[in-house]
């Protein structure tokens, strides 16, 4: 479920998985190969050497979301974004498109 002020579910743009001995904590962003060819990618955001409890990953989860470089802040929108969707630093693709008149 998308909680107000995002543009995603939490839940399916963050991640855990181990990788040999290290659990990672990762984010997915959106990286373009074209205008219209998106791609879901993963970025590491936090590594652990045992196996997070859900208190862990939980703290983690709203530490990321409050990290506006995992997740910018679109000023026209007030919502949050996924790495990718930007058409600036501080206005989303959807809101260039809307009020700025840009064409993607």
């Amino acid at each position: 479920m998308k909680p107000p002020g995002t543009s995603f579910s939490p839940d399916d743009v963050m991640r855990v998985r181990q990788q040999d001995a290290v659990w990672l904590f990762e984010i997915a962003g959106v990286e373009w190969g074209g205008y219209h060819e998106p791609r879901e990618v993963w970025y590491p955001y936090r590594t652990w050497k045992t196996p997070p409890t859900a208190e862990r990953i939980t703290r983690t989860k709203e530490a990321a979301l409050a990290d506006r470089r995992a997740f910018p802040l679109c000023r026209m929108c007030s919502e949050l974004h996924q790495r990718g969707q930007m058409h600036s630093r501080d206005v989303c693709q959807g809101c260039a498109e809307q009020f700025l008149g840009v064409v993607h």
